[in-house]
């Protein structure tokens, strides 16, 4: 059986097209090039494939991710109980999302 590549998955986003982004706690689009060039480099750790984001009350955020380990958990209650979790790959996502869905309530006194 054939070792699969460390960046396998890096490398089949770039083929197949996907937006890449590189940086550190600030991620910016870059280019295929760029992106290559860091996985050679070694410096495949500041390379990421870009999220998939949703508008929430007119904020970009992450699109969530059901296998992250932050999550935000809505409830309502009245006659119908209900609750939602969300699941996000880090915690700067999750709490971006959270205070763009709590924005609209802020001034509610």
């Amino acid at each position: 059986m054939t070792q699969e590549h460390p960046q396998a998955e890096l490398l089949r986003a770039i083929a197949d097209g996907k937006q890449m982004q590189y940086g550190t706690s600030c991620f910016e689009d870059c280019t295929a090039t760029l992106a290559l060039e860091a996985i050679c480099s070694g410096d495949w750790l500041r390379l990421r494939i870009k999220p998939e984001t949703v508008m929430v009350n007119g904020v970009e955020c992450d699109k969530p991710d059901m296998n992250g380990p932050y999550e935000i958990r809505l409830v309502t209650t009245a006659q119908y109980i209900s609750d939602v979790d969300l699941s996000f790959k880090s915690q700067d996502a999750r709490d971006k999302m959270f205070q763009a869905i709590i924005a609209p309530f802020k001034d509610l006194k």
